[in-house]
């Protein structure tokens, strides 16, 4: 039995999968950074913080990994973030991925199941 069309129905599933893997991650991190900005155990006197919480710049895709960065644009971020010698680690970012664990893999089932979709037509 040979099946007609594999390696191109393959070669749609791929791009697919890339580009809605892609646009979940997007949207995973927007989820990601409006729960850093909204729920933090930092005194937050200026704003700027909260302000400059955001999607770091566009999803990253390769064989094994699909990437987006959420960051804290302002110098003192990190301090925030991983603590210094002189005041404890406050963990907004992570703790933020943490909490919104479920609503990330929820995109990216909904990205997969996307890709599906698309290919199947």
């Amino acid at each position: 039995m040979r099946f007609v069309g594999v390696d191109a129905w393959l070669s749609d599933l791929e791009g697919a999968l890339t580009e809605e893997l892609a646009a979940g991650m997007e949207r995973a991190g927007e989820m990601v950074a409006a729960e850093a900005r909204s729920t933090h155990d930092y005194e937050n006197r200026t704003g700027l913080l909260e302000e400059r919480t955001m999607v770091g710049g566009p999803v990253t895709t390769t064989t094994n990994h699909v990437t987006v960065l959420i960051v804290a644009d302002t110098r003192y971020a990190s301090f925030i973030e991983d603590g210094t010698s002189r005041i404890r680690p406050r963990r907004f970012l992570a703790k933020a991925a943490e909490r919104r664990a479920s609503g990330i893999d929820a995109e990216l089932a909904v990205a997969l199941h996307r890709a599906g979709e698309r290919v199947s037509r």
